[in-house]
Parts: structure tokens; sequence; C-alpha cells
């Protein structure tokens, strides 16, 4: 949570929140709100993005799959503008866009056991070129409400330099019926060491 909340209070400007399972007990939940506060009250936009909560009995024939119960909840006790995003299946991916400028992703959700009892990855990307995708994703889904037919966006591998090399990375949104071999997912992240052509997704 250190670290969450170290990258939310470097924002200046804006803070979109794409999440898919999020459920803090009281102690995380108190200090993410107190990051959350302080950057609102300088002045920063925060708007929040969640998986919609799939019905209690899902059309698991049709690929539909639940999202745990609790996140609509925790997200608007928060008490900034948000969006329930729908679709048949999940919006899995999880990010957090800061000014446009730098992306925190990867595999953890933002609850209890995912922090203390998991064993995730968190990747922090500073690129104002990756982080404007991210922004057209965001705001495709934020003005849909729907992830369905959404990331369908253009994108370039780009410079970077990963743990101290010379690296490229590309991002790509796919949509969940093109990516059929991992239905949960919407996006990728790809990166390449110049150095060593070694690659990992």
């Amino acid at each position: 949570m250190a670290r969450l909340t170290a990258f939310i209070r470097a924002a200046r400007q804006t803070l979109d929140l794409a999440v898919y399972d999020m459920r803090f007990g009281d102690a995380l939940k108190a200090a993410l709100s107190s990051a959350l506060r302080e950057r609102a009250a300088a002045g920063v936009q925060i708007r929040f993005c969640y998986d919609g909560d799939k019905p209690a009995q899902p059309n698991v024939a049709a690929g539909q799959d639940p999202a745990p119960a609790g996140t609509g909840a925790f997200v608007q006790s928060l008490g900034y503008p948000w969006r329930r995003i729908a679709g048949m299946k999940l919006m899995h991916s999880k990010f957090i866009l800061r000014d446009r400028q730098s992306i925190w992703t990867g595999s953890t959700n933002m609850t209890d056991d995912a922090f203390a009892l998991m064993e995730n990855n968190i990747l922090e990307i500073d690129s104002s070129v990756l982080a404007n995708y991210y922004a057209q994703d965001f705001e495709q889904i934020w003005e849909k409400e729907n992830f369905d037919n959404t990331g369908e966006i253009q994108t370039v591998p780009v410079p970077l330099t990963f743990s101290g090399q010379s690296a490229e990375a590309r991002v790509m949104f796919l949509p969940v019926a093109v990516w059929k071999s991992i239905p949960k997912s919407r996006s990728v992240f790809a990166w390449r060491s110049v150095a060593s052509a070694s690659a990992a997704c």
C-alpha cells in the first residue's frame, strides 16, 4: 500500500483507475482514502471504472463469469466519479493512469489478499506515449460503459529503460472475442530487451 499511495500522491492533474476486484479492509482502505483525499484537495481529477457486478446466476454456458461481490460498493464508498463497466465476460485489465504520463499495472487486484497473501506482479511505467494508449482505452470504456468493442487502438513499440537496460515495449488492448484462449484478459504488455532479444508477456 505504501508503494501504491506513493504513486497516487505524485499525481498533479488526473488519476484514472480501472479496477476489477477492489475490496480493502479498514486499514488499507484508510491509507488509500487518505492519499486520494489529499490529491482531490489539490485539484486532481479522480475517476474509477470497475467491472460490472455480474448476476448471481451467471450464464456460464455463454462464457459469463461472475466477478467477486463488493467492488461496486467499495468504489462508490470512496466518493469519486465512477462508472460500472458492463460486458458479457470480465473487464479484467487493472491499471491506474496518472497525469497521462505514468501507469501502474500488473496482475495485482486491490484486495487485502492480493497485497498480502498472493504472488502477483506490479509494473510502473513512465512513458507518455504508452500512457496515451491507456488513456484512449480508459476514455472508450468510460464513454461506452461497456468493454465490448473497445480497445481497438493502433500502437507501436516504444523505447524504454527496463532494469537498467535498453528495452522496447508495446501495449495492445485486445477485445475478449479476439483473445479466445485467455477469455478473462483484455490487454497484454510485452517488452523486448534490445541486448538479449528476450520477451515477456
